[in-house]
C-alpha cells in the first residue's frame, strides 16, 4: 500500500457539487436520514480505493463500551479521512433509529456519477460486505436509518 497517500489519494478523486451529493443522497439506503452539508463541493473516490483506507484504518483502537465505541470509531474515520487524504466524501451518520453509530462515503466509480456506500468503521468494511463470520457490536436492526441524520467531513 505505499501509493496510499495524500498526494495519489487526491489524484484518484472525482470532484462532485453539493447538489450531485444531495441527490446521491436521496438514492441511497440513508435517505430517510437528514443530511447536513458543509461544503459546496465533494472529492469522493473509487471503491477500490476506500477499500485501502479501510485497510489502513484496520485495528486503530480497540472497542471499549461508552469510552471508545461505536460513535468514537465513526468519529475517528471521518477525522483520519479529512486529515490524512483531504478527502471530505465521508460523513458521521447517526443512526437514531438504529441506536448506533457508523460512516458513509461518496464512491465513484465510473468518473461521472457518485453514490453513498455505508461503512462499518468497527469492522472497516462496506456493509454490503460483511458477512456472518465478521463480529460487529452493533445492536440488532443497527442500520435501519429511518431517523437521525449525519454530517461530512
Amino acid at each position: 500500500m505505499s501509493d496510499l497517500n495524500r498526494d495519489n489519494v487526491v489524484k484518484q478523486a472525482v470532484v462532485f457539487d453539493g447538489d450531485q451529493v444531495r441527490d446521491a443522497w436521496t438514492k441511497s439506503k440513508l435517505s430517510h436520514l437528514q443530511f447536513i452539508s458543509t461544503n459546496k463541493s465533494y472529492r469522493a473516490l473509487p471503491k477500490s480505493v476506500w477499500d485501502q483506507i479501510l485497510a489502513e484504518h484496520l485495528s486503530i483502537h480497540k472497542y471499549v463500551p461508552e469510552f471508545f465505541d461505536c460513535d468514537s470509531f465513526a468519529a475517528a474515520l471521518m477525522g483520519l479521512v479529512a486529515y490524512d487524504f483531504e478527502i471530505n466524501g465521508i460523513c458521521r451518520v447517526l443512526d437514531i433509529s438504529g441506536h448506533h453509530s457508523y460512516n458513509a462515503v461518496l464512491v465513484c466509480d465510473d468518473g461521472t456519477t457518485c453514490s453513498w456506500l455505508r461503512v462499518e468503521p468497527q469492522a472497516d468494511l462496506f456493509l454490503e460486505d460483511i458477512s456472518k463470520e465478521v463480529t460487529v457490536t452493533a445492536p440488532d436492526g443497527a442500520y435501519a436509518a429511518t431517523s437521525g441524520f449525519a454530517v461530512t467531513a
